[in-house]
């Protein structure tokens, strides 16, 4: 039971880093850097999702994790192309990784 709750707390996380991932993209695509808040919240959220990472893929998602600070640094020098070229890059390896790894 204690697992089964874990999975579903999993899922839950996933669901919430997407939907704000999803919103933090299209605003990097409109050329608008995302809210303050909704990096905190996001981070919050990869460093809980970093515990749960597999050994079979955890180094695609450190790569990912490396891209994500590689957008917030770009985003704090206000270049906004190097924050979507980060963004680019962490969406190649999420599709990647979920193609290779995702039940």
């Amino acid at each position: 039971m204690a697992e089964s709750n874990s999975r579903y707390q999993e899922k839950l996380l996933k669901k919430s880093m997407s939907a704000i991932w999803k919103g933090m993209r299209r605003e990097l695509e409109d050329g608008i850097a995302p809210r303050q808040m909704d990096w905190d919240d996001f981070m919050e959220k990869i460093d809980r999702y970093t515990q749960t990472a597999m050994p079979e893929w955890r180094s695609q998602w450190e790569e990912c994790v490396q891209e994500i600070h590689g957008i917030r640094a770009a985003l704090q020098r206000n270049d906004l192309t190097a924050a979507r070229i980060h963004m680019q890059n962490a969406h190649a390896i999420t599709k990647t990784c979920h193609k290779k790894w995702k039940d």
